[in-house]
């Protein structure tokens, strides 16, 4: 922790060796890299169990952020006219936490150094079906599944805003 707030910073020097023995003799220095950054990101990922997205590169310097941070939050523009895409609002909730690690490869030294920064926030809630739409479901099994999505939308049943097509197979 700093300063007593609730960001920490995680910071490691490791041996490139035994990540280097692993990889086949035929890659450019280059795609060395990208092999070692991608081999440590999915130790941290298993180990952490955040999920973590690569954003940019400065020659031997990977960054990669947290798939909740805020600036992900972005849609993507899928028509050239924005007034013909429906973009729904969603129903992830991000953070603005910084979550992210750095790793800077340094084949002089034969080391490898990772950071991660990260400002603590409760994790996202997972959200359910209602009851009222369980059952609604239920009493209506036999129509298909994107006609009770829509029934329930245009009835509006308790928790129809966060309901998803998805949670309608559940």
């Amino acid at each position: 922790m700093e300063n007593g707030n609730n960001r920490f910073v995680i910071e490691e020097v490791l041996y490139l060796e035994p990540l280097i023995e692993e990889l086949p003799i035929t890659l450019n220095e280059e795609e060395r890299s990208k092999e070692i950054a991608n081999k440590i990101i999915t130790l941290a990922s298993k180990e952490d169990e955040y999920r973590y997205i690569y954003h940019s590169q400065q020659k031997t310097v990977f960054y990669y952020w947290y798939n909740m941070h805020k600036e992900l939050d972005k849609h993507s523009l899928k028509y050239k006219n924005p007034a013909k895409q429906r973009d729904t609002d969603s129903r992830i909730q991000r953070h603005t936490c910084n979550r992210c690690i750095s790793i800077k490869i340094d084949y002089q030294n034969n080391l490898l150094f990772f950071k991660l920064n990260h400002i603590l926030h409760a994790h996202a809630d997972h959200i359910e079906v209602t009851s009222i739409i369980k059952e609604y479901i239920y009493a209506n099994i036999k129509l298909n599944a994107l006609e009770i999505y829509y029934r329930i939308k245009e009835q509006q049943l308790s928790g129809y805003e966060l309901l998803t097509k998805g949670q309608v197979y559940y």
